[in-house]
């Protein structure tokens, strides 16, 4: 009876070709990245006719990209309001869950479309 008892021996499905695994690493890291802009252009607020950023919509957007390319979560407050100044840079402090203290710098990189980066200082 066809299809019932212990599996033959050999490799499944042999001689039918078995599909590549593909990472999707590279796709998701660009997806993130993409929301992750959407985000912060979608939570920009104006006041006064400066742009400020979102400090709720950063601190939760570079939270999730320290966790990404660092491997551990990251509580981060940034105290400061960001004004979207050309240039303009802001600190936010942090604690990993491995209780390490971090200071992160975020950077106004593109003011009209209030693109920001950051880094450690």
């Amino acid at each position: 009876m066809p299809g019932y008892g212990v599996p033959g021996y050999g490799h499944p499905g042999y001689g039918a070709p078995q599909p590549a695994r593909r990472s999707r690493r590279g796709l998701v890291l660009g997806l993130l990245l993409l929301a992750a802009v959407a985000v912060v252009s979608v939570l920009l607020a104006t006041t006064g006719g400066s742009t400020v950023l979102s400090r709720s919509a950063v601190e939760q957007d570079v939270a999730d990209q320290f966790e990404q390319r660092e491997g551990v979560a990251v509580d981060l407050e940034c105290a400061e309001e960001m004004t979207v100044d050309d240039g303009a840079t802001y600190d936010c402090t942090g604690v990993t869950e491995d209780e390490e203290e971090v200071t992160l710098r975020i950077e106004i990189t593109d003011p009209e479309e209030a693109r920001y980066t950051w880094s450690e200082p």
